[in-house]
């Protein structure tokens, strides 16, 4: 069940310090779908979405420097906050960020 991380959240990064991300929840035609976006960078639909326990975790791929790299991206829920690690292929850090879901219009 993934209902908890459903719709909208805006997440602060700690790494690279105060970059946005939005990662957007949501069911389409009855199977969950998700995507996310950096900073005003164009939005990346996420390909792949697995549950292990309190973990979502998605993976994409995104743009660095014109070249494509693999993202994996662990999400956590702590009351209203979703927490989020971030793995980018060849980078030796992980990314890390925390933030809360918006209001649905």
């Amino acid at each position: 069940d993934v209902s908890p991380f459903m719709g909208t959240s805006v997440l602060t990064m700690t790494n690279p310090e105060g970059t946005e991300q939005i990662v957007r929840i949501w069911e389409k035609k009855g199977v969950v779908a998700a995507s996310l976006q950096i900073a005003k960078f164009p939005l990346n639909d996420i390909t792949g979405i697995l549950k292990d326990g309190n973990v979502l975790v998605l993976t994409t791929t995104l743009r660095e420097n014109g070249a494509p790299i693999w993202a994996v991206i662990a999400l956590t829920l702590d009351g209203q906050t979703m927490n989020m690690a971030q793995m980018l292929e060849r980078s030796q850090t992980i990314k890390r960020g925390a933030g809360h879901r918006q209001a649905e219009p």
